[in-house]
């Protein structure tokens, strides 16, 4: 109200023009009504008395003149003409019409659904400052859009509308894979569950099945990406029946954006599998060698013995030369000896202890995969890699497998083979040893497909790797805006002369402190860091948990998702995945939603919730297919995160300024392409981990579903550059193995400063410039690495390192997938060196902050506490089932992970206004609460929430005595 209905000086000078006190009244509303929501309604005189008073009051005019304003329409439309030239609006014109139309066109290449294109006109001509029409002039603008979209996508795969493909599409709605037992639009909807030879086998059949049509050959130009994401999601939802109701042109484009869509997502798969299979067989291959290292001890323990008789036979100055066989024998026998130099062969391994020689005891079993597999999928990679040749060498391996040649030729190309391979590769004479190249050449491209020199010319993640960067060109556009976000100095040198100088600022205070022996002290030249002392329990702060525990209202989970979601208005971000309106009843529409989300996230089976919600199970099948996905619950998730910093009493938990992120395993029983094996926490089973990440107020802005034997570090900056909460993250923390010098440098460049908690931080050495003042007798002398920082690398590369996070703050790349391509490089580019120097660099005043500032170091532990107390709240929901993630296919795992956020979220904001209700009581009733208490009053409680509902036990409602009740017969 007081941006929109305060009247400027201008204002006033302006309505000074009308005549009598109910016109000049009556054009003020207008004024403010117009600026407000760029139009009048048609029920103008019920605006509510409060915005009538607030504005008469700053006219000194009685507000009853308001309803006395404009007997005449005419009256009311010619103050409107002056209202409108004095704001700088116009009336909406057939000429504006047009420009709005052509702007509504190409929006709906992008949005399909009529409410966001509604929406987004209204936004548009408000800020354009156009008085709006009626809704029907607009409707009809956006219908006509929609109309275009698909006339428009029609166009321009209208190359793919012969005869041909339409026999394609009616094989693909209507033909039937007979070994799956399954439709092939559901055949080619369906990830893979595993990492294996019969997963990689299924995934070679469908895109051989695709390549029959040459849908590899199929393209398309000037098509949103977004638009044919969302058809290509529309057909994978549909079944066969439904998608044939279609009119044809909207069908052909369904069908042609899903067989493009699926055909990439296959190919990555694939590629994932191989990286994925190739791994697995060295590890097998690494314990082969062990389990027959342990198997055979004793048996090498016995021939380290005779070793160790006949050394001392030989040297032992006693013996003359002659008798020295003759006592060998003596103490051994001629033909134990024998004996033990037949079985050590079987012991001896290379000098480099390579495990080549039992990798390829598993070529039979990758021979069953691989010729299909560089059949499917061509590889480039540039003139200047490592692995140059490798296409080539692929190429040859081709011609091998379809008995083209029956031996590797001798000018294959051999310049990727290491010293490692080269002795199995090659024999004495120089010939190539077929198993051992194939294997090499396979190798070799996975190691190129993991860092990027190596990419396909289809799928997403291993696409060319200059295409995941911003273009040179829009570089230079972006850059001062992506300079302005991050407050990342322009000029190395500037930068380079302000790292010297907090890194010398911070060691004079490390020396300071070191004499001192204040929290820190050294012990044999090793840096020995006082670990941070839990805070002791204030009385007052136990008393108050224990009060707003017990007046705390006992509650059922439902009715927090119920009462939370309606001050969120939840049910507006979940849109039906078709982008057509709901025609559900909005009663029964929010009934099915919480029912979902519920069952989602407290991970329990639909057909359970729906006994115990009085829904169909086919309903809420339904319902969740194309209702519940990840980026709609992740939208609702974000909307809490919103409401939770919009409350002024959550800024007693932090200001939202400061996150952590964390990951909590849980078991998978069920066959996953991320599931993995860790004896620690899943026993002989197989788990996944969902990482999250946790805000200073508690709440929840992202989570991820990764393998548990990877490193976190690749993924902790993903939610961080995807963040569209109020939110404004400026420190992140994490523990030990969210950290690398890498992602140090990665986080300084996109303006986020990296905090982790770093177990034994004094074993990692401390970096500083060749210009640092560092003397030997500095008491943090030892702590410094002998090599300074390569300044020199780091400014001749400052550029294009702004460019690579640039690239990752503005979307081009997830964080994830460039980190992971960088840290498999073999051979690091200068960019990526640069981006290590500075990562140690970063890292090291880090380090020195650590052990300079206590109070930081507590700051970050509670923030850590903080996500660990709300994991805690995440296994109270996530009941069901024990807790296992029962999902199997990736997009349903990723759903549930941002369904159980959501709904931790929810029972976080009811908790914190449950709380803010309860100590206002108090307050109000006399009770004196310090406020410094009240940030250990955590919103992650439990206690008071009823998870599992009711059970009705009314022994009227009991059968008789002798009665039983009916069974289902079929």
């Amino acid at each position: 109200m007081f941006k929109f209905f305060t009247l400027s000086e201008n204002d006033k000078n302006f309505l000074k023009s009308f005549r009598g006190e109910s016109n000049k009244l009556g054009a003020a509303i207008q004024l403010c009504t117009v600026r407000f929501i760029g139009f009048i309604p048609e029920n103008f005189f019920k605006l509510d008395k409060i915005f009538v008073r607030y504005i008469s009051n700053q006219l000194s005019i009685h507000f009853q003149s308001f309803y006395e304003y404009a007997v005449r329409d005419q009256t009311r439309t010619e103050h409107l003409s002056k209202v409108l030239i004095h704001l700088n609006y116009n009336y909406y014109n057939e000429d504006y019409e047009k420009d709005l139309q052509n702007w509504l066109n190409s929006r709906a290449m992008e949005h399909n659904s009529p409410t966001v294109l509604l929406c987004d006109s209204l936004k548009k001509i408000h800020q354009e400052k156009y008085l709006r029409p009626s809704l029907t002039t607009i409707e009809k603008c956006v219908s006509i859009a929609r109309i275009n979209a698909v006339n428009s996508t029609y166009d321009a795969i209208s190359h793919l509308t012969t005869s041909n493909h339409e026999m394609i599409i009616r094989k693909i709605l209507s033909g039937h894979n007979e070994i799956e037992n399954i439709t092939y639009l559901r055949w080619l909807s369906t990830r893979e569950t595993s990492n294996s030879i019969d997963a990689m086998l299924s995934a070679q059949s469908k895109i051989e099945f695709l390549k029959l049509f040459k849908i590899n050959k199929w393209y398309v130009k000037n098509i949103n990406p977004n638009r044919q994401r969302f058809l290509a999601r529309v057909a994978k939802k549909s079944a066969p029946s439904a998608l044939e109701k279609f009119e044809e042109k909207k069908k052909l484009q369904l069908v042609v954006f899903f067989l493009m869509e699926v055909y990439d997502e296959i190919i990555d798969e694939l590629i994932d599998i191989f990286i994925t299979i190739m791994f697995d067989k060295l590890r097998q291959s690494k314990r082969q060698i062990r389990e027959l290292r342990e198997k055979h001890a004793k048996s090498i323990n016995e021939k380290v013995s005779a070793f160790i008789t006949m050394g001392r036979i030989h040297l032992n100055p006693g013996i003359r030369d002659v008798r020295v066989r003759k006592k060998t024998f003596e103490k051994i026998p001629r033909e134990k000896i024998q004996k033990m130099i037949q079985e050590c062969k079987a012991f001896i391994r290379p000098k480099d202890n390579s495990v080549w020689d039992y990798y390829v005891k598993k070529y039979s079993q990758i021979k069953k995969f691989y010729p299909r597999f560089i059949k499917s999928i061509n590889f480039y990679s540039n003139e200047n890699s490592r692995m140059k040749s490798i296409p080539k060498a692929i190429s040859i391996l081709r011609r091998v497998c379809s008995g083209g040649w029956d031996c590797i030729p001798k000018n294959a190309p051999i310049d990727f083979i290491n010293k490692s391979w080269s002795q199995f590769v090659f024999d004495k004479q120089g010939t190539i040893n077929k198993k051992y190249y194939e294997l090499c050449v396979l190798w070799n491209l996975r190691i190129g497909l993991k860092s990027g020199e190596i990419w396909t010319d289809r799928g997403k993640k291993y696409t060319d790797p200059d295409t995941w960067l911003i273009p040179i060109e829009k570089w230079k556009e972006i850059k001062v805006e992506y300079l302005k976000i991050t407050e990342i100095e322009a000029s190395a040198t500037v930068k380079m002369k302000e790292l010297r100088e907090q890194l010398n600022s911070a060691k004079l205070m490390l020396d300071k402190n070191i004499k001192s022996e204040k929290d820190i002290r050294l012990e044999n030249k090793k840096i020995i860091i006082s670990p941070v002392k839990a805070e002791e329990a204030i009385k007052s702060v136990e008393e108050l948990d224990d009060i707003v525990s017990h007046y705390m209202p006992r509650v059922d989970l439902t009715e927090i998702i119920i009462e939370a979601g309606s001050w969120l208005n939840m049910s507006e971000c979940f849109s039906h995945a078709g982008g057509e309106d709901s025609r559900i009843e909005a009663s029964d529409f929010k009934k099915r939603l919480y029912a979902c989300l519920f069952a989602q996230g407290a991970n329990v089976e639909l057909s359970k919730m729906a006994e115990h919600s009085g829904c169909s199970e086919s309903d809420l099948t339904w319902f969740n297919n194309w209702y519940v996905r990840e980026d709609c619950a992740m939208s609702a998730s974000n909307k809490a995160v919103n409401f939770q910093f919009n409350n002024p009493f959550s800024r007693h938990y932090g200001g939202g300024e400061l996150s952590s992120s964390d990951g909590k395993r849980e078991s998978t029983p069920v066959k996953s392409k991320k599931s993995a094996s860790i004896v620690k926490y899943f026993a002989f089973g197989k788990g996944i981990t969902l990482y999250s990440w946790t805000s200073d107020q508690f709440t929840q802005f992202g989570s991820k579903v990764n393998n548990p034997i990877e490193r976190d570090s690749p993924y902790v900056l993903d939610a961080l550059c995807d963040n569209e909460t109020l939110l404004q993250i400026r420190e992140h923390t994490t523990d030990t193995s969210g950290f690398t010098d890498l992602i140090f440098a990665m986080f300084d460049l996109v303006g986020i400063r990296f905090s982790p908690r770093i177990k034994d931080l004094g074993k990692y050495k401390l970096y500083s410039f060749r210009s640092t003042n560092i003397d030997e007798n500095d008491p943090s002398y030892t702590l410094f690495a002998n090599e300074p920082l390569k300044e020199r690398l780091l400014t001749n590369n400052w550029d294009e390192m702004q460019r690579f996070a640039a690239s990752v703050k503005f979307g081009y790349i997830p964080a994830s997938l460039l980190m992971t391509r960088i840290l498999a490089y073999t051979k690091r580019n200068m960019v990526t060196k640069a981006l290590v120097e500075h990562g140690k660099c970063i890292r090291t005043l880090h380090s020195m902050r650590c052990m300079n500032d206590i109070k930081h170091r507590r700051d970050m532990q509670k923030q850590l506490n903080k996500g660990e107390n709300v994991n805690n709240l995440r296994g109270f929901l996530r009941f069901g089932n024990s807790g296992e993630m029962r999902k199997s296919q990736e997009e349903s795992q990723d759903c549930q992970a941002a369904c159980i956020t959501l709904l931790t979220n929810l029972v976080i904001i009811w908790n914190t206004k449950y709380i803010e209700i309860v100590i206002n009581e108090l307050k109000k009733s006399g009770k004196v609460i310090r406020d410094k208490d009240i940030q250990y009053i955590t919103p992650c409680r439990f206690g008071h929430i009823n998870k599992y509902g009711k059970y009705n036990f009314e022994l009227e409602n009991g059968l008789r005595n002798g009665q039983f009740r009916r069974i289902k017969i079929d």
